[in-house]
């Protein structure tokens, strides 16, 4: 499916298609077509977006089996096709059992690795989505202006060791916790310069997922598990289903 389609007109459903794609999930597409038939136009949004939710805590950050994930979907559209539910919440009880709670989902994110080169589009959608939930502020996540910043840079040099040995850079170099969004000029002055001297560089970022949350004394495996139990607590209120 496609977010062009006429299916996906409302800019909110769009946007929620969009983010299936960058997850590269689809297992719920037949319970979307099956429910797009039956649902009111503000219900099926609500199903949309909880089909967004329940994917990113179960494959993007759980990395769960998606057979199972599959399977679950499968009966909640066929109980929608004979119009046994006819509303978001009550499809959203069928399909409880694939909603990753808030306990496990912060475990899972806390330790989470996503490289960056292979998958910028979906990094690049957390970041903004957590800036959003941060600071309040919407950007466009196609904004080349805005760059995805390696507080650990990529391919770091020698001066690193000190604080990362070279086992530690390759485990912490695309943990989520590394991350932060930068403006492109800001992100090449930072290159591969040792933390304190990327510090007055990211206080002045309008970011605030980065002029907030980045300061530290020193940049750390222990000061970037922190961060990231941080952005943890961010993201399980950011993607969340309460009924």
């Amino acid at each position: 499916s496609n977010s062009i389609d006429s299916i996906w007109s409302k800019p909110d459903d769009s946007k929620n298609v969009d983010a299936l794609s960058i997850f590269g999930v689809s297992q719920c597409y037949p319970l979307l077509l099956s429910a797009y038939e039956v649902l009111s136009d503000s219900e099926f949004t609500k199903l949309l977006r909880d089909c967004v939710i329940i994917s990113f805590r179960y494959n993007v950050i759980g990395g769960l089996n998606p057979n199972i994930m599959e399977d679950v979907y499968n009966k909640a559209a066929i109980k929608i096709a004979k119009n046994e539910v006819s509303t978001s919440r009550e499809i959203f009880n069928d399909l409880k059992s694939i909603y990753v709670t808030d306990e496990n989902f912060k475990s899972a994110f806390s330790t989470k690795i996503i490289n960056s080169k292979r998958y910028r589009k979906l990094v690049r959608y957390i970041l903004f989505c957590l800036e959003k939930q941060i600071s309040g502020n919407s950007y466009d996540d196609s904004d080349t202006k805005i760059t995805i910043e390696h507080i650990l840079p990529e391919n770091a040099s020698d001066i690193w060791n000190k604080y990362f040995n070279v086992d530690e850079q390759d485990i912490y170099t695309y943990r989520l916790g590394n991350y932060t969004l930068l403006e492109d000029g800001k992100n090449k002055d930072c290159g591969d310069k040792l933390y304190e001297e990327k510090l007055p560089i990211y206080e002045t970022s309008r970011y605030s997922i980065t002029k907030e949350y980045c300061i530290f004394e020193e940049w750390t495996p222990a000061s970037l598990r922190k961060r990231q139990d941080k952005l943890a607590n961010f993201a399980s209120s950011i993607w969340k289903i309460n009924y």
